[in-house]
């Protein structure tokens, strides 16, 4: 192993900005500081230590963060949350299927507005996000100009590769259901299962660096002014849409269990478990809700909390 790749192993401990800004000082120094020399494991320690605290100062976690980076860290938070979030929603859209039938015409309405409500803050909230990522579109291009793709281009080439893979698993799972729509499936719940599942892990995976991606664009851009505004009222909208989606949730949920209660403890759900009006699914679902946006909070926390500090 070369002398520079081992010192880069350390240097990538710090965040991609500090590394862009200072990792090829922090090689040299320790290239004429040891040499072919083991770095000692106090100064190894000390070196992981500082890292620690840049990506603590970097995340807006730092008392000493200044507005700009305590807002980016609420909205980040804000935008982890939304994605735990979505995979939840998914979920509940699954459980829904054919629960109309279940409950008479005059008990569907409260039940069915929850389920429009829940839909229009969805898709509010997909919206939401879009604009604040296309606030950041020109900043985030005006930074890869300047200072070259970086880490940022991995990050971005690994989240398109993951999202046509999560598309096409989506084609193929609606082949599969299509074409399995007519059968009884007798013997089949474990493929069922296994093709759903392969389908989650990819659509997780697909979130997960497409959230990533968004964490390392954002820390390329210095929020200020209307930019700043506009990320922190992006983030407080998708807060209060998610507010929307399990207060919506929560209601359908008790409408059906108070006039169908049969649906939920029959109905088979995306896991194959009923048997009560608080079926494992669904409490599960309205579960990673709440502790989505109990995340969500302490990010919206952070940026008013930034915000009239500044005032």
């Amino acid at each position: 192993m070369s002398k520079s790749r081992r010192f880069l192993r350390l240097v990538r401990c710090y965040p991609a900005h500090w590394r862009g800004r200072y990792g090829d000082e922090l090689v040299a120094l320790m290239e004429d500081t040891y040499g072919d020399r083991p770095i000692p494991l106090r100064q190894r320690a000390s070196l992981l230590r500082a890292a620690l605290a840049e990506h603590v100062r970097a995340s807006g976690l730092s008392p000493d963060a200044g507005r700009a980076a305590r807002v980016r860290a609420g909205s980040l938070l804000v935008l982890c949350a939304w994605g735990v979030f979505m995979v939840a929603g998914a979920a509940f859209a699954k459980y829904l299927e054919h629960w109309d039938l279940a409950v008479a015409g005059g008990a569907r309405r409260i039940p069915a507005d929850a389920v429009t409500a829940v839909t229009g803050a969805a898709v509010l909230a997909v919206a939401l996000v879009a604009t604040g990522a296309l606030a950041l579109a020109g900043p985030v291009a005006r930074s890869v100009r300047s200072e070259g793709w970086g880490t940022l281009g991995r990050t971005m080439r690994a989240a398109a590769v993951l999202v046509v893979v999560a598309l096409v698993a989506t084609g193929a799972v609606i082949l599969f259901a299509h074409s399995h729509a007519a059968t009884a499936r007798n013997g089949g719940v474990g493929t069922d299962l296994g093709v759903g599942g392969a389908w989650v892990i990819t659509l997780l995976g697909a979130l997960a660096a497409c959230t990533r991606a968004a964490v390392a664009a954002a820390g390329r851009v210095e929020l200020r002014g209307a930019l700043l505004r506009a990320e922190a009222t992006s983030a407080l909208g998708v807060f209060v849409c998610m507010i929307v989606v399990l207060v919506g949730t929560a209601t359908w949920w008790a409408c059906v269990a108070a006039h169908a209660p049969r649906f939920l403890q029959t109905s088979l759900g995306p896991l194959g478990m009923g048997g009560s009006v608080a079926p494992p699914v669904m409490v599960g679902i309205t579960g990673a809700m709440l502790v989505a946006l109990l995340a969500a909070a302490v990010g919206i926390w952070r940026i008013v909390g930034a915000l009239r500090a500044a005032r």
